[in-house]
């Protein structure tokens, strides 16, 4: 009897403990680096793009490679030469490497369009400029992509907020 009384909380103890280290071993998404100024002001542009994917899924990240965990919400990379002030971020890749690694998608910004007559009359009428303004803004420059990873499903996003190993109480969603 005695060796019940002394066993039973040293088993609780040691489940407890199992589980915090269960959960402290779970993948977490790390903080990701915020985007400097010069992407925030304006001065160079940021093509935002947004995945949704589904739970059991990863999503790979078609520059770098990196497995993107589910509610990323930025994950970034520049492309081409930054200018001299207000760029502190991670060495950029080629201007046009942004469009070599989408295979079929062509970013307004690598250079690609910069002679392409529907190009500039998207841009000119998008933006509602003159033609030696839409050929500026063709031409490759500076800029940046992010990539959003968000969830998708009926429940409107709550469960992003989840663990991703499992254990949502209402998945799959009815």
């Amino acid at each position: 009897m005695m060796k019940k009384r002394v066993l039973m909380p040293l088993m609780m103890a040691g489940m407890m403990l199992a589980s915090l280290v269960a959960l402290d071993s779970c993948k977490k998404s790390e903080p990701q680096q915020s985007l400097p100024t010069i992407f925030e002001t304006g001065e160079a542009p940021m093509v935002d793009t947004v995945i949704y994917g589904n739970r059991d899924l990863e999503y790979i990240c078609p520059y770098c490679n990196a497995s993107i965990p589910p509610n990323t919400t930025e994950h970034w990379h520049a492309f081409g030469t930054p200018p001299c002030s207000g760029y502190s971020g991670p060495t950029p890749y080629a201007v046009d490497y942004c469009t070599s690694a989408l295979s079929g998608s062509a970013c307004f910004y690598s250079g690609i369009y910069e002679h392409d007559e529907n190009a500039i009359a998207l841009m000119m009428s998008t933006f509602h400029i003159d033609r030696e303004a839409a050929i500026a803004r063709l031409k490759p420059r500076f800029h940046g992509h992010n990539l959003s990873y968000i969830l998708s499903g009926s429940n409107v996003g709550q469960h992003n907020a989840w663990h991703v190993g499992g254990g949502v109480p209402f998945w799959p969603c009815p």
